[in-house]
């Protein structure tokens, strides 16, 4: 019996980094909402007013996110340790109350790590990339990682940025939408990309203009380290 109290104390545990999960599986499912939502509607409100798309805004939006989870994550540890001490307290070997937590916890981290492994994309419905170079400076620096949403099924918005990559290239480039230079051609299902710092960017000024197809996604996060 003492195992099997060790065993779920060690489920739970590992419950407490993703919010809400703790509280679902203590049968606290209010506290779950609230704790799953917080971080949710972040992010909703980050990607609404396109401030992860600005360095400086980006850095801030990120340290407090990344507070906000370490109060929920430290919330949920709370929450164990107060009932492990009730569960010692009454010798109360039925803790935790959710009969699933000895296989939806396990399940749950076994799923994300499959997925993470073999197709991040498909879990977060993002890519990730790094940046190498100096053709969007300021936007994006050396060592930025930007987060792109691949989901492309028209052509991108004037003035945002894109991940692009044709057969001719071994590479993929990091642009933003710009409008096509006088006398060109206007065609539907290309774009002219250019880069924010012209100095230091190959684009479509020499290259010409990019088939919509190439474009594997719009940048819609940056995280600068």
């Amino acid at each position: 019996m003492q195992i099997k109290k060790y065993l779920h104390t060690l489920l739970l545990l590992s419950s407490t980094p993703v919010p809400g999960l703790t509280q679902v599986f203590l049968s606290n499912k209010k506290l779950g909402v609230i704790a799953c939502g917080l971080p949710a509607l972040a992010i909703l409100v980050g990607n609404r007013f396109n401030v992860l798309l600005d360095r400086h805004s980006a850095i801030a939006f990120l340290i407090g996110f990344s507070a906000l989870w370490l109060c929920l994550t430290l919330t949920s540890l709370l929450q164990v340790f107060v009932e492990l001490i009730k569960s010692s307290k009454q010798q109360n070997l039925a803790w935790p109350r959710n009969k699933w937590t000895l296989v939806g916890i396990p399940c749950f981290w076994v799923v994300v790590l499959l997925w993470l492994v073999f197709n991040p994309a498909l879990l977060l419905g993002a890519d990730f990339y790094k940046i190498q170079g100096q053709s969007m400076w300021p936007t994006l620096q050396q060592g930025d990682w930007v987060i792109v949403d691949p989901s492309v099924h028209e052509a991108p918005e004037m003035g945002s940025i894109v991940i692009a990559k044709t057969g001719t290239m071994n590479y993929f480039l990091i642009k933003r939408v710009s409008p096509l230079p006088d006398g060109y051609p206007s065609t539907t299902s290309s774009v002219w990309l250019l880069g924010d710092n012209p100095d230091y960017s190959s684009d479509s000024r020499s290259f010409g203009s990019v088939p919509i197809a190439a474009i594997q996604g719009t940048v819609a996060w940056v995280w600068a380290p």
